[in-house]
């Protein structure tokens, strides 16, 4: 195994030893630059960041309404699917109808609200959830909860109007079916009194008889037990445990802190450009005292 340095290849090369001496060179006669202009660059940056209006941001988790089938086996219908759902709350025209109800005007440059909404209102699903996640931004906390209870409020009654003839046909059939359910009760309390005005003496004579009322009051019973099952089937797909219009799935957040702007990023952005217009500076200089040297 050969051992010689000069056949190490993790050993740096000379164009890196001579690269890295004259970038030690380079920071130590522009030192002043680069602390004077990075640190007025980050100073400034933060200025900035204090001076501009700070944004507080709105979360809010939503729950797409569902419609219970008509058959208990087969899963329940989404009022809207997640994907459709999400397009909605972000269609600018979904957008400028929460801004009128909001009062907001509509206009571009208009109101400096409506052009904060616009820009942050973002809509996504959670992954394998049939859940929407929504964040608007408001330069207060209480504009950021509001904005955000206007959109879910909103998107609440478009989806209301959607389900509502599906629910609708689930109340007219329960009505119906309880109409049924009340007749087919008078209908066995005659029978049944038929029965008893009977003259037990002529029961031989009226054999015929009796064995009709017996098979009506028997179908009667059959048509009731399975009204009442159809009674049961339509309450639990009209329980609010398996028919529900869209609705928040937990508490709205707003965030204690304002999101933007941010002092440390915003100092961090301007320290890094001070820095570069040092380091531009400091080369023209070199280049202006020194280019013959370094041609040498």
């Amino acid at each position: 195994m050969n051992s010689d340095p000069r056949f190490d290849d993790n050993r740096p090369s000379d164009a890196a030893i001579v690269m890295l001496a004259q970038a030690t060179q380079f920071s130590r006669r522009h030192l002043n630059k680069l602390a004077l202009v990075g640190i007025a660059g980050g100073a400034l940056a933060l200025i900035v960041a204090l001076v501009l209006p700070k944004q507080w941001e709105a979360s809010a988790v939503i729950q797409v309404g569902q419609i219970a089938s008509e058959t208990p086996q087969s899963p329940p219908i989404l009022v809207e699917t997640v994907g459709r759902a999400v397009e909605r709350l972000q269609l600018p025209q979904f957008e400028d109808v929460v801004l009128q109800k909001l009062g907001l005007p509509l206009g571009n440059g208009e109101s400096a609200d409506s052009e904060l909404i616009r820009s942050s209102l973002k809509a996504t699903q959670i992954k394998n959830a049939d859940l929407i996640e929504m964040n608007v931004r408001g330069f207060s906390q209480a504009d950021a909860k509001r904005y955000a209870q206007a959109f879910l409020d909103e998107l609440i009654g478009a989806h209301a109007l959607i389900a509502k003839p599906s629910i609708d046909k689930s109340n007219a059939n329960m009505a119906e079916v309880t109409r049924q359910i009340a007749a087919g009760e008078a209908r066995k309390a005659e029978l049944l009194a038929l029965t008893r005005v009977r003259d037990p003496a002529k029961a031989a004579e009226r054999f015929p008889e009796s064995v009709l009322l017996a098979s009506l009051a028997a179908e009667n019973d059959k048509q009731l037990q399975l009204l009442r099952q159809r009674e049961i089937s339509i309450r639990e797909q009209l329980s609010p445990e398996r028919t529900f219009n869209t609705r928040l799935f937990g508490p709205v957040y707003v965030s204690r802190r304002h999101v933007y702007p941010r002092s440390l990023l915003f100092a961090a952005g301007g320290l890094a450009l001070g820095l570069l217009i040092a380091i531009g500076w400091g080369l023209i200089s070199d280049f202006r005292r020194g280019f013959i040297q370094w041609q040498r």
